[in-house]
């Protein structure tokens, strides 16, 4: 198994060493090691050591620490996004970049065609004129690009590296929908607008490489600025030690042949889980083989708890994932609604080591189109974190049980019906 640390590869003794540590409390190291071993051989993707990763929750939690880093850039920003509205928090990033590009730090930015079509076209000149080098993800003006059927695959990603040695990804897009937090519980009346619920993290340390890589991949795809290809090493300064938490990236589209890399991800630590499972979903419409992976699971003894939203901004995804709930109260698995919040967070915590943020749904719209980011984090002190706020967020959900569910309505029951027509394109 491959890890790397700031220093080159870890030899195979260290290496053991190092899971073995990782392992610590589990009933059966040997099938943490498994899991592992699983995700390393499908995603291609080593593990990465030495990293300091922050939770971050919610929009000003995470704007805050976003704009902290780009004020102190000093050689490059890459962001990339889905969303980014010309509103109070988009303008305020604008801002900050083209403060930066002023200052003579190099300014890259993808963004979404479909994420970013509310933004209109004088906030791009204005960043273009400032310097700011600008892609935009698969246009659905087919005037701009004649490739139609490309409409459905679209860049969810949300990526930014700064310098090279700061790095955030997770669910959260620029929109002023997340200008308050999901603490001030706006409730189904306010909540489409405001403090929506959602998840970040901010990565120090060698893995930061990692999220570079993922950025420039799709840039050089997209962009015809060779000299980034020819200078590409300016990108990757010498890597530095920062913490104790072990990282792999995944990032990747599927397709109808191949699900995604994060969904494997996430099939691979259920189905080796030996006590629990929590997972936070905005956007949950699972398919067939991960009910049967949570539902065996359960029945296994593994504690296994999942949050959805209570409402949501798209109602067709919200009753494909109640038409599943049925099928997975079943077979034991607990199931949490939250009402006060829109819930856009997208994590899940595995035996308190093996944790994931990103900006991968358990839909199908995440597993077979859409360019999807998740940082799978190794590491006690870190999935701590994860679970405390696992838990906070459970006392403000409503449990969903057995046999309330079988009382729904018919036309709750029409509505499911009616959203399971569009799986494949939800």
């Amino acid at each position: 198994m491959r890890i790397l640390t700031a220093d080159g590869q870890m030899d195979a003794a260290s290496s053991r060493d190092a899971i073995a540590v990782l392992a610590r409390g589990l009933p059966d190291p040997e099938l943490f090691e498994r899991l592992l071993r699983h995700e390393e051989a499908f995603s291609g993707e080593p593990l990465v050591a030495g990293n300091d990763i922050e939770l971050l929750v919610d929009g000003p939690e995470t704007y805050a620490a976003m704009l902290e880093a780009i004020a102190a850039a000093e050689h490059h920003i890459h962001l990339e996004t889905y969303i980014l509205d010309d509103d109070e928090v988009g303008r305020q990033l604008a801002d900050a970049l083209i403060e930066r590009r002023g200052a003579g730090v190099d300014v890259k930015l993808i963004y979404d065609a479909f994420g970013a079509i509310d933004c209109c076209g004088d906030y791009f000149e204005r960043l273009r004129e400032a310097g700011v080098e600008l892609v935009e993800f698969h246009p659905v003006n087919p005037v701009e690009d004649v490739r139609v059927w490309r409409v459905n695959e679209r860049d969810h990603r949300k990526l930014l590296i700064i310098d090279g040695r700061v790095g955030f990804t997770g669910g959260i897009n620029f929109s002023s929908t997340y200008s308050s937090s999901s603490a001030t519980r706006p409730g189904e009346d306010r909540g489409l607008e405001t403090g929506w619920r959602d998840t970040h993290v901010r990565i120090q340390g060698p893995a930061v490489a990692q999220l570079q890589r993922l950025f420039l991949t799709v840039w050089h795809r997209h962009s015809d600025a060779e000299r980034d290809r020819v200078a590409e090493s300016r990108f990757f300064p010498e890597p530095r030690e920062a913490g104790d938490t072990y990282v792999r990236m995944l990032s990747s589209r599927g397709s109808d042949d191949e699900p995604s890399d994060i969904y494997r991800a996430y099939l691979n630590a259920i189905e080796q889980a030996q006590d629990r499972v929590w997972i936070t979903q905005a956007y949950f419409a699972p398919n067939d083989r991960l009910i049967d992976a949570l539902g065996d699971a359960a029945g296994r003894q593994v504690d296994v708890r999942i949050v959805v939203p209570g409402f949501t901004d798209l109602w067709l995804i919200f009753y494909a994932s109640r038409a599943r709930y049925a099928d997975l109260l079943e077979t034991g698995v607990r199931l949490y609604e939250m009402p006060g919040a829109l819930l856009h967070a997208k994590t899940a915590v595995v035996d308190g080591v093996w944790s994931t943020v990103g900006s991968s749904n358990l839909d199908t719209r995440s597993r077979l189109h859409n360019l999807e980011a998740n940082a799978v984090m190794l590491g006690h002190s870190f999935g701590a974190r994860m679970e405390a706020q696992f838990e906070e967020d459970v006392a403000e959900t409503r449990k969903i049980t057995a046999d309330e569910w079988r009382e729904r309505s018919i036309w709750e029951r029409i509505k499911e019906w009616i959203a399971t027509r569009f799986d494949y394109w939800l």
